[in-house]
């Protein structure tokens, strides 16, 4: 009788309009309930639905996640495909696990940028992290156009809809530029340039004066 429960389950969930994905996840949980319990399950009581979702919580500590699918499909399996009104059911609230994301200190963002190898280097990545760009934003290579075209901006702080004032950015700048101003920028000193030698002879070249385009040169 448990097969052909699961089987007018999925065919439930199917007609609900559930993801195949969703209703082998549902039919799962309610055929780990029948496993629990060890026998049909027109013979569960609510009871022993409650028993089940504690013994999940505390003794197997199930993640959120996994308690809301088991849930959500033995819910639906009893309100239904049985046509239970159990208040087991409407009882059983799972808060939503939100994991926040990695957010550098300013510390951490003040040694980054004192690592870096150039001085260009610092100006650029210290220029996306005051303005916030986006990874799109800050290649700034995809705005270069030929001559005579125009970029339309849809996005960011140069696009028509930017609800963030300019005046705003400017002071964001100038905060950071406060707390960034005391991190010493290492600069390495570039290699002087190899002097220019003839082609011909191989001799060092000296400069001996400019002639401007179009000026006429005395013998």
């Amino acid at each position: 009788m448990s097969k052909i429960l699961l089987t007018k389950l999925n065919e439930d969930l199917k007609l609900a309009g559930y993801a195949k994905r969703s209703r082998q996840s549902y039919v799962r949980a309610v055929r780990q309930l029948r496993n629990f319990w060890g026998c049909d399950l027109e013979d569960i009581k609510e009871q022993q639905v409650r028993e089940y979702w504690l013994h999940c919580k505390d003794e197997l500590d199930w993640m959120p996640a996994t308690m809301r699918i088991s849930y959500s499909g033995i819910k639906f399996f009893y309100e239904h495909t049985l046509k239970q009104d159990w208040e087991t059911l409407k009882l059983l609230k799972i808060k939503q696990q939100v994991t926040p994301p990695t957010v550098l200190s300013i510390d951490e963002v003040r040694k980054l940028l004192a690592n870096m190898p150039t001085q260009m280097n610092h100006a650029f990545y210290t220029a996306i992290y005051s303005l916030g760009l986006r990874l799109g934003e800050a290649c700034f290579l995809q705005h270069v156009l030929p001559k005579g075209f125009m970029k339309i901006r849809h996005y960011g702080f140069m696009s028509p809809n930017f609800s963030i004032p300019i005046q705003k950015i400017r002071e964001m700048i100038c905060v950071l530029y406060e707390l960034l101003r005391g991190c010493p920028v290492k600069v390495k000193r570039p290699k002087p340039p190899k002097p220019l030698s003839c082609p011909r002879c191989q001799s060092v070249m000296k400069w001996m004066m400019f002639i401007p385009p179009g000026a006429e040169v005395m013998p």
